[in-house]
C-alpha cells in the first residue's frame, strides 16, 4: 500500500522521566511536535487548569522545617516535586523531594550533589532559584522557586508555532541565562523546551540542572549527555566540546522549534 504525502511519521524516544512522542506532518499548516506524558497518555493541562486542581486538592500533607508540604505537582526519577508554603511569609515554593533509597548508584548521588552545588551559585532572573536544602536520614528536600507557568514545550504545542516577535523576546531571555552561566564557567548541557518554563508574565526560567557541570576557562569537556535532538554535532560525534557553545547550539534548536513548530531533524 502506498503511503500518502500527508501521512504522519512518528518517532518515540524514551528518556529518564518521560516518553517523548514527536509527530512530523508533511502538510505545512499541520507541522507540529507533540508531547505525551508517560503516565497520563495525554497532553499536559494548561496552567489555569493546574491552578484549579491545586485548589481542589488537600491543603496540607506534612511539615518540614518552616515549610508546609502540599500536593504533588510533578514527578522525577528519584522522587516528587510538591507545592509548598514558606510559613514566615506564606510564599509558595516548589519542593523537590529526593528519596535516598532510590539513589543507589554513586554516580547519581554525585550528580545530585553537583546540581545542588551549582544551583547555590546562581542568581539570575531567567534561572530557577534554589532557596534552601534540608537533608534527613531518608530524604533530601530542595526548596526552590515556585514558577506559576508551563513548559515552553507545551506553550509551543498550544500555539502550534510562536510568531517572530514573541520568539525573539523569549530567545533573548534564554540567551541571557546561558551567557550568565558561561561567565561562571557553568554548562547546563540539557537546554530544551521541557527544561524552559514560561510564567504568566512571559518570563523564561531555565530549570533542571541535573546534567550541569563546572569547567575551567578554555577547558573542553568530553561527557556526552542531554537530549540527542538538541545536542551539538561534536557531542554526538563523541568529540570534546566547549561548554557554552553546546548550550548555544541547543538554544538555536529551541528557537527553530518556536518559530516552526517542529524540530529541524
Amino acid at each position: 500500500m502506498r503511503i500518502s504525502k500527508s501521512e504522519r511519521t512518528k518517532k518515540i524516544i524514551q528518556t529518564n522521566d518521560k516518553k517523548l512522542f514527536y509527530t512530523r506532518v508533511n502538510t505545512p499548516l499541520e507541522d507540529s511536535f507533540t508531547y505525551l506524558a508517560n503516565k497520563k497518555d495525554l497532553l499536559l493541562k494548561n496552567n489555569s487548569n493546574e491552578e484549579q486542581n491545586i485548589e481542589k486538592q488537600p491543603s496540607f500533607e506534612y511539615k518540614i522545617g518552616n515549610y508546609l508540604i502540599l500536593q504533588t505537582i510533578g514527578e522525577g526519577t528519584f522522587g516528587k516535586v510538591k507545592l509548598g508554603i514558606y510559613l514566615p511569609n506564606n510564599e509558595k515554593v516548589a519542593i523537590k523531594i529526593l528519596e535516598k533509597e532510590k539513589i543507589i548508584d554513586k554516580t547519581d548521588m554525585n550528580r545530585i550533589k553537583k546540581e545542588i552545588e551549582i544551583l547555590k551559585q546562581l542568581r539570575h532572573n531567567n534561572i530557577v532559584h534554589l532557596y534552601n536544602v534540608i537533608e534527613t536520614s531518608t530524604h533530601i528536600y530542595l526548596i526552590m522557586e515556585y514558577i506559576n507557568g508551563v513548559e515552553l514545550f507545551d506553550y509551543i504545542i498550544k500555539k502550534r508555532r510562536i510568531d517572530e516577535l514573541e520568539s525573539c523576546k523569549l530567545y533573548q531571555q534564554i540567551i541571557s541565562g546561558i551567557e550568565y552561566l558561561g561567565k561562571l564557567n557553568i554548562v547546563h548541557r540539557d537546554i530544551k523546551p521541557e527544561n524552559l518554563l514560561i510564567d504568566k508574565n512571559k518570563r523564561i526560567k531555565i530549570v533542571d540542572f541535573g546534567l550541569s557541570n563546572n569547567y575551567q576557562k578554555n577547558e573542553l569537556l568530553s561527557t556526552a549527555c542531554g537530549s540527542p535532538f538538541y545536542a551539538a554535532p561534536e557531542m554526538v560525534r563523541g568529540e570534546k566540546y566547549s561548554g557554552i557553545k553546546i548550550d548555544i547550539w541547543s538554544s538555536g534548536i529551541v528557537l527553530y522549534a518556536m518559530l516552526c513548530g517542529f524540530l529541524p531533524y
